[in-house]
Order: C-alpha cells, then sequence, then structure tokens
C-alpha cells in the first residue's frame, strides 16, 4: 500500500473510468512501477501463493476474508489502475482471484465501486477510443454523400423567403450537383494473367500506400488449393493462417440501397463459419452461398482457390462488402497470413495495416465473432470417450507423498532413457525460467468443473476469457486439488505431472507448435516455482512425451 500517492490514485482512476489509457501521467507511473523489482516480485509471489495454496479460491477459504479484502486493496492502484489487459494476464491466478474478491466484497457492502483499466463496465461499455481509420472512413462517407446537395429549407425559412419576394418553394428540394470525380487510391487492377512477382509487388506498394510494412514476409509454396495445402511452417510463426469465402446473397437486403450482395469473409482457420447464422446477423433471409468464379474474377481479379482481402485493391467500384473475425482484429499488432492475389504464395500482414488498407478501398469492413468449435469438440469427444462404456476402466488415484509421485515420473522417465537433471547457471532475475520450452496453467471450467492442464509455448501469455471460448466452456479459472489430482504439493506443474493422474480426471491441452519441436526442455519438479536455483529438468522429444502420456487413463489431448 502506498505505493501510489493519493493525488495520483485520484487520477487513475479518473483517467480508467474515463476510457484514457495512455496520458502522459499514466506511462510515467507505468513505467515506474515496472521498473521496480519488489512491485513484479510481490505479485510474483501472490502469483505463486494463489496458484499453489489457495485452495477456495481466496486466502480466507471459500469466500473473500480480511486477509483478501487487505490485498486487495493494497493492490488496486497498481494492478487494477496502472496495468493494461496484457499485464494483468501475465498473472492469471491473480487476475482471477482479484476479480473474484472485489466482485464478492463490492456486492457484500465491504468495497466500493472498483474498476479495472480497459474493461467493460456497467451496460456493455468498454474503456477505449475510437478507431481513427473507422472515424476517417465514416466521416468521408458522410462527406461525399451530403457534399454535393443543398440542406432542405425548412418550412420557417420558406415564409420568410416568401415575404421577403425570395425564390420560395421551388428551392424546397435538394438540388443535385453534378458527382465530384473521385479516384481510386490503389488505380488499375492487378491482371488475373499478371505473374506472381508482379502481384506480390502490387499489394506491398498497396500496403505501403496505408503505411503499413513495406517489406512484408512472403512464404511461395506450391499452388494451395485449400487449407490443406497451405505450408505447416506458417503455423510455426505464428499469427492467425487465415481462410477466406466469396460469396452471393440470392436477395438484397431490406432497407439496404444499392446492397450488391458479394461479401468476402476472411476469419482465422479455426474459426467456424455458420452461413445460416452469418446471414441472418448481415440481414439477409436468404443464406448465402459460393459466388460464381466469373464473378469473383470480374469484381477482385481473383481465381478460385486465390480469394484474399488484398482483392479490394482491385474493386475500384466498390462491389464486394468485407467480413472480418473479430478476434483476429482485436489487436492492431496481431499478425494475419493471406494470399497475396495468388495461391502459390502467402504474406503476413498486421490487423492495423489490413484494416487501413480495406478502409483506403473505401469501404468499411463488418465485424463479427466467429465460435472456435474444433476445439469446443475435442473437449466433448474427450469426455464422451473417457465417459464411454467400453472405454477402459479408471484407475484409482495415486496414494503417494509429494516425494514419492515425483519419484515416479523421474523413474518412468529414466526407463525411457532420459534423465533427470539440475540446471546450471540459470537466470535468477526472469519471471519464467530461461530455457524451458513450456508454461503451463493448471485450470478448471467453473460450471462442469472440467479440469486442464495447458502446456504453452514459454513466453506466451494466457488470456483466459479466450481459452475458454476455444475449449467451449464458460468461464476458466485456476483449478485446486493439484495433491488429489497428481500428488502435487509445491514447485511447478508441468505436463509431465499428468503422467501421476492415473484416474484420467484433467484433460490435456497443449500448443501444437510445441509438438512439432525437436526437444522440449520441461521441468519435473521443484520446490519453489519462483526459485529458479533449484529445477529439475529434462529434455524429451515430443514422441516420447506423447508415448508416456498415453500410459495412463486420461481424455485425449486436445492440440
Amino acid at each position: 500500500a502506498g505505493l501510489v500517492k493519493p493525488e495520483d490514485a485520484a487520477v487513475l482512476l479518473l483517467c480508467a473510468r474515463l476510457g484514457a489509457v495512455d496520458t502522459e501521467r499514466q506511462l510515467r507511473l507505468r513505467a515506474e512501477m515496472t521498473e521496480r523489482a519488489d512491485v513484479l516480485a510481490a505479485i510474483r509471489g501472490v502469483e505463486a501463493l494463489l496458484s499453489t495454496h489457495a485452495a477456495d479460491g481466496f486466502l480466507d477459504g471459500a469466500a473473500p476474508g480480511a486477509s483478501d479484502a487487505e490485498l486487495a486493496a493494497a493492490m488496486y492502484d497498481v494492478f487494477a489502475l496502472l496495468f493494461k489487459p496484457a499485464d494483468r494476464a501475465k498473472f492469471p491466478a491473480v487476475a482471477q482471484w482479484f476479480a473474484s474478491c472485489t466482485s464478492r466484497l463490492q456486492s457484500g457492502g465491504l468495497l466500493g465501486a472498483a474498476h479495472c483499466l480497459a474493461e467493460k463496465r456497467a451496460g456493455g461499455m468498454v474503456d477505449c477510443f475510437a478507431n481513427s481509420a473507422y472515424v476517417r472512413v465514416n466521416a468521408d462517407r458522410a462527406n461525399d454523400l451530403n457534399a454535393n446537395f443543398k440542406k432542405k429549407k425548412t418550412q420557417r425559412q420558406l415564409e420568410k423567403e416568401a415575404k421577403a419576394g425570395g425564390a420560395g418553394a421551388a428551392d424546397a428540394e435538394k438540388v443535385e450537383a453534378p458527382p465530384a470525380a473521385e479516384t481510386f487510391l490503389f488505380g488499375a487492377p492487378v491482371p488475373a494473367d499478371a505473374s506472381n512477382d508482379a502481384k506480390i509487388a502490387a499489394v506491398k506498394a498497396a500496403l505501403v500506400q496505408v503505411g503499413g510494412d513495406a517489406d512484408p514476409e512472403v512464404v511461395t509454396h506450391p499452388a494451395a488449393k485449400g487449407m490443406a495445402d497451405m505450408p505447416a511452417e506458417l503455423k510455426e510463426k505464428g499469427g492467425f493462417v487465415c481462410k477466406n469465402l466469396f460469396l452471393k446473397a440470392k436477395k438484397p437486403r431490406k432497407g439496404v440501397e444499392s446492397d450488391s450482395c458479394l461479401w468476402l469473409i476472411s476469419v482465422p482457420e479455426e474459426a467456424k463459419v455458420n452461413l445460416k447464422e452469418v446471414s441472418k446477423s448481415l440481414g439477409y433471409k436468404d443464406e448465402l452461398r459460393q459466388a460464381k468464379p466469373d464473378v469473383m474474377l470480374e469484381t477482385l481479379g481473383l481465381k478460385p482457390g486465390g480469394v484474399t482481402p488484398f482483392g479490394v485493391i482491385n474493386d475500384s467500384e466498390v462491389k464486394v462488402n468485407v467480413l472480418l473475425d473479430q478476434e483476429m482484429m482485436s489487436s492492431p499488432d496481431n499478425k494475419l497470413w493471406f494470399h497475396p492475389l495468388t495461391n502459390e504464395a502467402t504474406m503476413q500482414v498486421s490487423a492495423d495495416a489490413l484494416f487501413k488498407l480495406i478502409a483506403a478501398s473505401r469501404r468499411v469492413p463488418t465485424l463479427m465473432d466467429f465460435a472456435r468449435e474444433d476445439a469446443a469438440a475435442a473437449v466433448n469427444q474427450a469426455a464422451e470417450a473417457t465417459g464411454a462404456a467400453d472405454a477402459k476402466p479408471a484407475a484409482p488415484a495415486l496414494n503417494l507423498s509429494h516425494d514419492e509421485a515425483q519419484q515416479r515420473i523421474w523413474d518412468r522417465l529414466k526407463a525411457a532413457g532420459i534423465e533427470t537433471y539440475r540446471e546450471e547457471n540459470p537466470d535468477l532475475d526472469v519471471t519464467r525460467p530461461t530455457g524451458h520450452s513450456t508454461h503451463n496453467l493448471f485450470v478448471k471450467d467453473k460450471k462442469t468443473k472440467k479440469m486442464f492442464l495447458v502446456t504453452v509455448r514459454q513466453d506466451t501469455d494466457v488470456n483466459m476469457n479466450d481459452l475458454a471460448k476455444k475449449l467451449g466452456v464458460k468461464m476458466l479459472r485456476m483449478a485446486s486439488g493439484a495433491k488429489e489430482e497428481f500428488c502435487h504439493e509445491r514447485g511447478c506443474i508441468t505436463i509431465l505431472h499428468l503422467f501421476n493422474n492415473t484416474q484420467g480426471t484433467i484433460t490435456p491441452v497443449i500448443d501444437s507448435r510445441l509438438l512439432a519441436a525437436d526437444s522440449l526442455r520441461i521441468c519435473t519438479g521443484c520446490e519453489n516455482p519462483l526459485d529458479h536455483a533449484q529445477h529439475n529438468v529434462v529434455d524429451i522429444k515430443p514422441e516420447t512425451l506423447r508415448a508416456i502420456l498415453a500410459e495412463t487413463n486420461g481424455p485425449a489431448m486436445i492440440e
């Protein structure tokens, strides 16, 4: 407590409520706090405490007590008013506890109105400033609509002019002037039979015109007719590898003037596109259907297999509407992968640059949330397989001490020819141990109580809300009961600890990019996850890890 001066705290609270995120004072105070090792160490300590010892979710048991209230109040100015959502996401256990704790304390009248920076408030409002590109496009559109028309005179104005012998009612209607010629920013369309180099160069030039990267990464490959033909290396590079649909409605929407009925939809590979729901959301009575190749060639200059939002640089008549996935566009820095007018290459572009390019083509993209149903289906299938009548019977839970359980993992690794060793000269000042391949979260669904052990790459910050959505569950929170589930009482929890979950109650969820690595360095046990001087680790091949986990009765691994 007392880290932030009262006068600063008052300004920070006001900024949070107004939606200001990066004012001069916020930036200064945020820099001061993130540079203080004692502040970060204290939050890391709370994270470790909540992850390991808060069995019921709170420090004082099943409901927040005096200890929770005191700690929440002490952390509020820094954790809630200075830290951005991405900063809070680095401490998932603290974020989950803080939200639950402040909510209950407020409802009980023990805490005043608490508000976290850049989070939704009453009425669904969210702290953010208007997207400048959206504002610019809509303002330009409004100016275009009104530039060539005189405003209709009011009845009072007409009466005054009549008395004064003015023009009278003859001037009452709008007077249309000749439309001003408008030049399309991207010039002439790129011919469909142009060389791949010419098409790639045209997309790069268009991105430069809107302030994008002048030399974006491009991966060339054999012609990809669908997502199955896309090179695997794209996933390893990170970001959203996207799929695209070019669709047409049977009839225009009611009340929409000059509806072309043409839509280009771009979403991540794992997104599920339900055309019936999409059509209804867009206001169409009938379901959108795939448009004919000759229509796509005429409007976007593209051939089948090469559908891409970059095609808008060829649509000077603005016939094609664009629909984008909300999640992939949620951060300006998100990396997206699309064909650059040819399906023999794939180009990386930031979400910000893509939006600006579409906006510069005189159209505003529509954003929509698309479900990620593949992961959710995998969860359900795993649960069904676990409970099926012909499934192998669940083994009883192990009754071992912490040390005995740890030794059981080491013995199995040794049998596979893998020796556990203590790291030498580790970096003691980092939050996560340097050189380790994985970061792990033991979580459960608040409603169904399903438990998951989530294993991601070491540098990944996990957003619990996004993860819950991808797994098809209501709400995830940090799970307790590590002792009951795999005889674990202290130290790091990693995917190897599932070897001791013989009763098969935990579903492993792993970043598929880890399984593509040559080798993984994973902690097999320690006394304190924050003391990097005493990690016991192994270097294990992904296929060996799979084989060991397959010996348990657990659900199938979700990638």
